[in-house]
């Protein structure tokens, strides 16, 4: 009875047993649970790889209820790539192991042997176990748990543990160490893909900043572009200069984005910038010029304006100097931060570009610098042909309004006046020799007649345009021959080099005015039936011959006609050939024709 009672109050010993497992196996569950949570959560607080790793080693370290753990473990990420696992985590690790181990082969070692099949893996003992050959530390003896980090079937790491050697651990151990690698390989992968997606958005941004900075260069080129197709329209299509100066500053405000522009043109004859013409953007953008009297002077002037137009080189002045020294146009201008440019043309300065930003204050940089320059190439070739188009329409009105009123007066008063001397020298020859009042009259009027001849040929001659070509040259004297010896039966062969027309138009003026002096005397005097003229240019002399086959005469009486003032047109020739200074060779004979050589040096 008594047996009875004890068995009923005591329990039995097997019971008892029983119970003590399974509270130890709660407790083990919740150590596991405990160090699961921390994994986790160290996991879902941290997304940088490295921070993840260490703080998920450290949660492992502290919290896995493994008594044969020791504080020291680590953790290898997997290359497939390159077939290597590199130690991304460690702690209590000696130095040595650090640096043998921190680059391992898969396949290799117990840790490789783990990255590569993927299956976690125990060692009791490093000394003993043929898994560590090669690979052992300080001959310090350890045990090893290590497991694979999977993410989706594939392995992305391995985490080793140290244990005390020789202790056999516990299959649930290595199980726990599994679970952990299988959560870490999750938030590995995870952290991974969000670096990966770091680095694209930044890559991203990086590749959308470089974007815009090559739209705004693009849009930057395309102003520049648009400009410069309307100033080649411009050119094209206006032969006002005014117009296009308006045009290219409209367009520097409007297209470029550019606050204000203004525009000065050079006067060479005066020496002074002068038609200052300015345009502004924005709501109440104009042009507006300023009254013409406001000019600047080049030689007595100073500041960046001169500056620019003396080197041929652009100025940026950001500190405020004034542009000019003259205050009058400082203070219409306005000026603080800008760039003056100047416009060239084939090195002859043509005027000066001004560009600022007055009401936003924004000072010029080197990106303004390289854009305006281009618009100042293009511009100052625009405005210097639209110019040079002027001038030569300008020129050659004049020239023809000169060639005509020559050619009216050759036509009509110069042959009138020859036809009144020829006849005056004829009546003069012809009277009897008692008609002496008649003969003395005669004889005053003959060379009044004469000398009005002559000036008149001399004034015809400098009314004649500048373009004076072999071509010309060689027609105007046929033509000249023609009006003075009209009927005579007279041949006359010429050969012009085509180098006169390179010659100096100085040059050329002296060389027609000789050959006219001389066919004259050739009409006049010589009773020749041929008449050659060589005309040879050299490098450094230009050669003038002319040969008649008429009667020729002595030249010591030719040179006392000149002293005496009897051949007015043998000293004129010889006077024009000193002038540029040359020299005539006279060569003469009676009956065998004259040869009259002129040569005018080309370095005078």
């Amino acid at each position: 009875m008594a047996t009875a009672l004890s068995e009923q109050i005591n329990p039995p010993e097997a019971e008892a047993a029983l119970l003590r497992q399974r509270v130890a196996l709660l407790e083990q569950q919740t150590r596991e649970l405990t160090a699961l949570h921390a994994v986790a959560s160290a996991a879902s607080q941290v997304s940088d790889l490295d921070e993840l790793l260490s703080q998920a080693l450290d949660a492992v370290l502290e919290a896995a209820p493994i008594p044969e753990l020791r504080p020291m473990g680590g953790v290898f990420l997997v290359d497939h790539a390159t077939g290597q696992m590199s130690l991304a985590a460690l702690r209590g690790l000696h130095p040595d192991f650090v640096a043998q181990e921190r680059c391992v082969r898969l396949g290799e070692c117990l840790c490789g042997l783990v990255g590569q099949s993927g299956q976690p893996r125990v060692s009791r003992n490093s000394a003993s176990d043929p898994q560590h050959q090669g690979h052992c530390t300080r001959g310090e003896a350890y045990g090893q748990i290590v497991a694979p980090l999977l993410a989706r079937g594939r392995t992305v790491g391995v985490l080793f543990l140290f244990l005390r050697p020789d202790f056999p651990p516990d299959p649930a151990y290595v199980e726990l160490a599994t679970v952990i690698g299988q959560q870490l390989g999750v938030a590995v992968e995870e952290a991974q893909l969000y670096r990966q997606l770091q680095a694209t958005v930044t890559q991203l941004q990086t590749t959308g900043t470089k974007l815009s900075e090559q739209n705004a260069r693009l849009e930057r080129t395309n102003s520049e572009l648009r400009v410069a197709y309307e100033l080649a329209l411009a050119m094209q299509s206006s032969a006002d200069l005014t117009d296009v100066q308006e045009r290219l500053l409209s367009l520097i405000t409007a297209e470029l984005g550019y606050e204000r522009a203004l525009l000065a043109m050079a006067d060479h004859h005066e020496l002074v910038l002068s038609g200052w013409i300015c345009s502004t953007s924005g709501p109440g953008g104009h042009l507006q010029r300023i009254p013409h009297t406001t000019r600047l002077l080049l030689e007595l002037s100073s500041g960046p304006l001169i500056e620019a137009m003396r080197t041929g080189q652009p100025v940026a002045v950001n500190d405020g100097r004034p542009p000019t020294s003259d205050p009058q146009i400082n203070s219409w201008l306005g000026l603080g931060s800008y760039m003056v440019l100047p416009m060239v043309l084939r090195q002859q300065p043509l005027g000066v570009l001004v560009i600022d930003n007055p009401h936003s204050g924004r000072a010029m940089n080197d990106a303004d610098l390289a854009l305006l320059s281009n618009i100042n190439q293009q511009a100052s070739v625009v405005l210097g042909g639209v110019q040079l188009c002027i001038d030569r329409a300008q020129r050659l009105a004049v020239e023809d309004e000169r060639s005509r009123i020559a050619m009216e007066v050759h036509d009509s008063i110069s042959q009138q006046l020859y036809g009144l001397t020829y006849s005056i020298d004829a009546c003069v020859e012809l009277l009897p020799e008692h008609a002496d009042e008649v003969r003395e009259q005669l004889i005053q009027l003959l060379p009044q007649a004469q000398q009005a001849n002559a000036a008149l040929r001399r004034a015809i001659f400098d009314l004649w345009p500048d373009e004076l070509d072999h071509e010309r040259f060689v027609a105007e004297l046929r033509g000249y021959l023609e009006s003075i010896a009209p009927g005579r039966a007279m041949q006359v062969h010429q050969q012009v080099d085509r180098g006169f027309d390179d010659l100096p138009t100085v040059v050329r003026k002296q060389f027609y005015r000789i050959a006219q002096e001389a066919l004259n005397n050739v009409v006049k005097h010589a009773l020749a039936r041929r008449v050659k003229l060589t005309l040879v240019v050299s490098a450094q002399a230009a050669r003038m011959r002319i040969a008649d086959d008429g009667c020729g005469f002595d030249p010591r009486e030719g040179a006392a006609a000149q002293t005496e003032g009897k051949h007015f047109g043998l000293t004129s020739m010889r006077e024009r050939a000193e002038a540029l200074g040359g020299q005539i060779q006279l060569d003469s004979a009676l009956g065998q024709g004259t040869i009259i050589t002129v040569t005018l040096p080309l370095n005078c």
